[in-house]
């Protein structure tokens, strides 16, 4: 194997991850399920840095590394409102602004131009904070977390959801 295709093995192994930590968060197997979901954020931050520090950045990365980020994320916003831990509304809005980036790279695709992805500032801040509210409502089974921080999380989601969603449209419609 090729060092340069090592960040898209761990973006494929995090993707892989997903049935499982889905699977532990059912069976209420907290722990492991806060680990796996720890483990794949931690995957996420070091295949990005590989990426970056050695340039091993691929065609196929650049579309494998935000595919495994939003299954991971979405797969456990929607259980999570499914047993009513979270709010119905932030699960439509992360999923729609998703479905607007991808309906906006396929226009943006349509028009003749090579699509780069790129995440703004306010995405990264976004997936990082959605990742922290995944942790932390895992925790919540294992130790006390006030009701108070997960409010928080919450509307910090909702707020960074709604400018990334914002400043992608603003993005694409300047190109």
């Amino acid at each position: 194997m090729y060092l340069n295709h090592l960040p898209n093995l761990i973006s494929f192994l995090r993707l892989a991850c997903v049935p499982w930590f889905i699977h532990s968060v059912i069976t209420q197997e907290y722990t492991t399920a806060l680990t796996l979901f720890s483990i794949m954020a931690l995957s996420d931050a070091i295949d990005g840095y590989l990426a970056r520090r050695f340039d091993w950045t691929t065609q196929i990365g650049a579309y494998l590394d935000p595919l495994a980020d939003k299954v991971m994320l979405v797969a456990a916003f929607i259980f999570f409102a499914s047993i009513d831990v979270l709010p119905l509304y932030l699960v439509v809005l992360v999923v729609g602004r998703d479905i607007l980036i991808l309906l906006g790279a396929v226009v943006f695709q349509r028009t003749g131009k090579k699509l780069q992805i790129k995440p703004n500032m306010v995405s990264k801040v976004n997936t990082f904070v959605q990742i922290i509210l995944v942790l932390t409502l895992i925790a919540t089974n294992i130790i006390v977390i006030p009701d108070i921080l997960i409010t928080i999380l919450v509307m910090v989601t909702v707020i960074t959801t709604l400018i990334s969603g914002f400043l992608y449209i603003i993005d694409w419609g300047e190109k």
